[in-house]
């Protein structure tokens, strides 16, 4: 999503989403985070800005 300009939503829908927890994002609320999700692009809640990373799974 990086560089394209399309926005970039997280549902937290299971244990241990520390993204989601440290943006102060709906936890393990589905409902609640369309909710967020629509406002913010309705321009009605809060967006944020992030730097992007690439995280891989050590193998």
């Amino acid at each position: 999503m990086a560089t394209t300009g399309v926005p970039l939503s997280i549902v937290a829908v299971r244990a241990g989403n520390d993204i989601a927890r440290h943006l102060g994002l709906p936890l393990r609320d589905a409902s609640a985070s369309v909710r967020v999700t629509d406002a913010a692009l309705r321009e009605a809640g809060r967006i944020a800005r992030l730097d992007a990373i690439r995280a891989t799974r050590a193998s």
